[in-house]
């Protein structure tokens, strides 16, 4: 009995210590920390990717960077095919003939997306997601 008393006080105890960690405000140190991690992600090679689908057609490219630069992959997905380029541009001689020209507008069209952070109070605007049924923003601009 008295082993099971104490269990039930240890368990009370421990719930009680961690209701504290788990209520506890989010401040600025945690956004600047936050802040800093994204900084040095850029120093991390391979970290992740964003594959961008071109159009309709089975190919999407990405950005990547490596140890030598920044590098643009084209992939097939039908074929399972992989093409490295060192620009965007570049991508286009991987399409047959017939379809560069199609692919080269699509491709200065898009827009290539970026980590950007937001340190300034006038660079924290809201950034709307891409279906138009959401948006992004810091309230009162606390960080």
């Amino acid at each position: 009995m008295k082993q099971k008393i104490f269990f039930i006080s240890l368990c009370y105890v421990l719930l009680s210590v961690m209701s504290e960690y788990t209520v506890a405000q989010v401040t600025r140190a945690d956004y600047l920390r936050a802040d800093t991690v994204s900084y040095y992600a850029r120093l991390v090679y391979s970290s992740s990717i964003q594959p961008e689908w071109i159009d309709s057609l089975h190919y999407f490219w990405y950005q990547n960077h490596e140890k030598d630069g920044e590098f643009f992959y084209l992939v097939d997905a039908e074929k399972g095919e992989k093409y490295r380029a060192d620009n965007k541009a570049g991508l286009v001689k991987f399409f047959p003939q017939e379809k560069r020209a199609e692919i080269e507008s699509f491709l200065q069209k898009e827009k290539h997306r970026s980590q950007t952070m937001y340190h300034k109070e006038e660079e924290r605007k809201g950034i709307v997601s891409p279906d138009k049924c959401w948006e992004t923003y810091i309230k009162d601009y606390y960080i």
